[in-house]
């Protein structure tokens, strides 16, 4: 990547295909995520901002872009201190160099065992206060958290298996040139039983389309036709699945993210 001390390739390819899916955490979270490393391999109160991508749901805290910057673990420390013991860190801090107040939270990216990068989200203290904050924001807040454990714990982006990705970004011809689902789309969120949690509006209208009516949430998959068997992986799931809805003249393309319990669907 050119940027930091030296990384295995499977560790580049680790950080390329987070890359690839930051964009959905980032409009997950309404935030600003900003992806840091070790200055060096001897220095480890030195940092580099090696990434940086913006949210299409929120306002960001930085009009310029960062990456290349280095900062110290003292205008940094969530950074630091997720790198060092590895767990997710959280709390308030002035930016360098913007000297905005923010909320973050530094997400230990983890890869074969080992803390390799902090991925931090950033965002406005008070975003939650705003009027509008409602069920949408909290279950895609949710999504995020979820997806940001699965950071930490080394199984996202999704694995690989016996040195084959199976992140479908990688190879699924469902995903033209490596898009991710995009979260303005529509969003479901099922839990373990099958049964639709939370259904934005944008999903509920995309399944209106295809002849599916009324209420969406506390249905099963089966009842908006959506069987399980089309849309979710075997439990414990490894990677995401797509299928296309075809009915009523209309084509609604849904993917299925795995996230444990819940998993959390696209559909547009």
């Amino acid at each position: 990547m050119g940027l930091g001390p030296p990384l295995t390739a499977r560790q580049v390819e680790h950080l390329r295909r987070l890359m690839l899916w930051w964009t959905l955490m980032a409009d997950l979270s309404f935030s600003d995520l900003l992806l840091f490393l070790r200055a060096s391999a001897h220095d480890v109160e030195q940092f580099v901002i090696a990434g940086q991508v913006r949210a299409g749901t929120g306002r960001t805290l930085y009009r310029d872009d960062h990456v290349g910057v280095l900062v110290s673990g003292d205008e940094r420390p969530f950074v630091a201190a997720a790198l060092a013991k590895g767990t997710i860190q959280t709390g308030e801090v002035r930016l360098v160099p913007t000297r905005a107040q923010a909320l973050v939270m530094s997400i230990p990216v983890l890869c074969d065992g080992e803390v390799i990068a902090a991925l931090s989200r950033e965002v406005a203290p008070d975003f939650a206060d705003r009027p509008d904050f409602g069920n949408l924001e909290r279950n895609y807040l949710d999504a995020f958290v979820a997806l940001a454990d699965m950071v930490a714990a080394g199984e996202f982006p999704y694995p690989v298996d016996d040195g084959r990705p199976v992140d479908p970004l990688e190879h699924d011809d469902d995903f033209e040139h490596g898009e991710v689902p995009r979260v303005g789309d529509g969003m479901m969120v099922v839990n373990g039983d099958d049964e639709v949690t939370f259904a934005s509006p944008n999903a509920v209208n995309a399944l209106h389309r295809t002849g599916v009516l009324g209420n969406i949430e506390g249905r099963r998959l089966d009842e908006v036709g959506m069987a399980e068997g089309k849309l979710a992986p075997p439990r414990p799931a490894a990677a995401p699945v797509t299928t296309d809805l075809e009915r009523n003249d209309a084509v609604v393309q849904v993917t299925a993210l795995p996230l444990g319990v819940p998993v959390a669907g696209r559909g547009a």
